[in-house]
């Protein structure tokens, strides 16, 4: 890990892009971004006065228009607005208020075809392509995952074989029998990423998006790369940490 040093917030640059208009929005009243490893999808908002924005990007500023963020011209996170709620006030005046997610949020609010089937043989790779398609990831190109590989089936009995073999460790028939109701389709009303993660889950593995959108990861967490950064409170200054908290509970 590279030695710390304490943040320079006014060398810091966030800028909410908007690719299809090629415009831009670099100053905010607040901004905030929501991320959790397990939650299919980021979340971010951001609040501008409107005295910020002009005309041209007011118009560009509306539901369903794709975004990129970025700190420093490098992409964090890739996505669409979501909402726009503009409020007025005496005190605050006029502010946009910016909502959205990252690109994997329209496959987690759509539903999966209940009528498609993976057949016996078919691989992940040819389920996560089939699955993501409507949302752009159709080609192998699109997924990052060694995990992906031509030989694994999608099929449950991939998943029975490796049931059986993990008795000896306590999972025994009750979880064979729970796992065989699992069939490799969408249920009624299942999400499209519900559905993918659920079979991927099968593996050991997890969907996430890369911060560019322009493809899915559907691997492993990393647990052994160092850490790149880090965080630091204490009572000399050397800090990156505006506000924080340690809470112990049993």
């Amino acid at each position: 890990m590279p030695d710390f040093k304490p943040t320079q917030p006014e060398q810091e640059e966030v800028v909410l892009n908007l690719p299809d208009s090629q415009l831009e929005v670099k100053h905010f009243t607040e901004y905030s971004f929501n991320t959790n490893f397990l939650t299919p999808t980021d979340g971010w908002a951001f609040t501008v006065a409107q005295e910020r924005l002009s005309e041209e990007v007011m118009r560009a500023l509306k539901p369903g228009a794709a975004v990129k963020l970025t700190i420093n011209g490098g992409v964090e996170s890739s996505g669409y607005i979501d909402s726009i709620e503009i409020t007025a006030s005496r005190g605050s005046g006029t502010e946009w208020h910016i909502h959205g997610r990252d690109r994997l949020a329209q496959a987690v609010d759509a539903c999966a075809d209940p009528t498609i089937a993976f057949k016996e043989g078919q691989t992940l790779l040819d389920l996560m392509k089939t699955i993501f398609a409507p949302f752009g990831w159709s080609e192998e190109k699109h997924f990052i995952a060694d995990q992906l590989d031509a030989k694994k089936d999608a099929r449950t009995g991939a998943l029975r074989n490796k049931v059986r073999r993990s008795d000896a460790k306590g999972y025994g028939r009750k979880a064979i029998r729970e796992y065989q109701l699992h069939q490799v389709k969408p249920y009624m009303r299942e999400g499209a990423f519900a559905f993918a993660s659920r079979v991927a889950q099968r593996f050991g593995l997890w969907i996430w998006a890369t911060p560019t959108g322009e493809q899915l990861a559907v691997s492993k967490p990393d647990f052994d790369t160092d850490p790149l950064n880090e965080i630091r409170r204490n009572y000399d200054g050397t800090t990156n940490v505006l506000e924080g908290s340690v809470k112990f509970d049993i």
